[in-house]
């Protein structure tokens, strides 16, 4: 795995398989039919700028994971464009990044709810980063299963340098109750870097000021 080759404490993890998603929920919010990509040069400097902005140690290893069809031309020029932005790209098959399904399932219901999910492996990164003392860990993902390992790694670590960072308007209610997502309250444990106001920049669509702002219209839009 790519992000375990480097001898490194200090990590930046990217789900793009999460940005994929998040893509075509804020092209629908901005009433586009179409996904928007994300710039990933733009998101490289946005969170170099949340690790600065709280005094974390820079990051010595950015890792971009990426779920692809090995024989898609298109998706092995999305990688490229992906490192040519500063990341080392951790790629797998997609067939592997599938969670499995219950054998309840008909195969057909098995392939309609599939879907890419790297919380397995950034789960396991987590518990290797567990070993450093002063480690940091900086996660770009939706998936809640991380919250767990991610908690726990934050108790571990000296310094207590683990977040998550994502567009708050894109996450499911079960984050929107983490403390660490609470307006007002500081947690020194795990932090969550709001993204939402930097999506101009990275898929060049405002969250906070583009078309409807509304308590009623960002409530809706909470759906994941």
């Amino acid at each position: 795995m790519a992000a375990t080759a480097h001898v490194a404490s200090n990590v930046t993890l990217v789900d793009t398989s999460s940005l994929f998603h998040a893509g075509e929920a804020i092209a629908e919010f901005s009433g586009d039919k179409l996904r928007v990509a994300p710039r990933y040069d733009a998101l490289r400097r946005c969170l170099d700028r949340c690790r600065l902005e709280e005094n974390w140690p820079r990051s010595t290893v950015n890792v971009a994971l990426a779920a692809i069809d090995p024989a898609n031309q298109q998706q092995q020029r999305f990688v490229d464009a992906v490192r040519h932005a500063g990341f080392d790209v951790d790629v797998v098959s997609f067939w592997d990044a599938f969670p499995s399904t219950p054998p309840s399932f008909s195969r057909p219901d098995a392939d309609a709810r599939r879907t890419v999910s790297f919380a397995p492996r950034i789960a396991y990164i987590a518990g290797l980063l567990a070993r450093h003392p002063a480690a940091s860990l900086l996660v770009v993902s939706h998936a809640f299963e991380l919250y767990g390992p991610l908690l726990d790694l934050s108790h571990r670590t000296q310094g207590h340098n683990v977040g998550v960072a994502y567009f708050r308007a894109l996450l499911e209610p079960r984050w929107q109750k983490v403390e660490a997502l609470t307006e007002g309250v500081n947690n020194d444990s795990l932090k969550f870097f709001n993204l939402d106001q930097h999506s101009q920049d990275i898929f060049g669509i405002s969250l906070d000021k583009s078309h409807d702002t509304t308590m009623e219209a960002r409530a809706s839009f909470t759906r994941f």
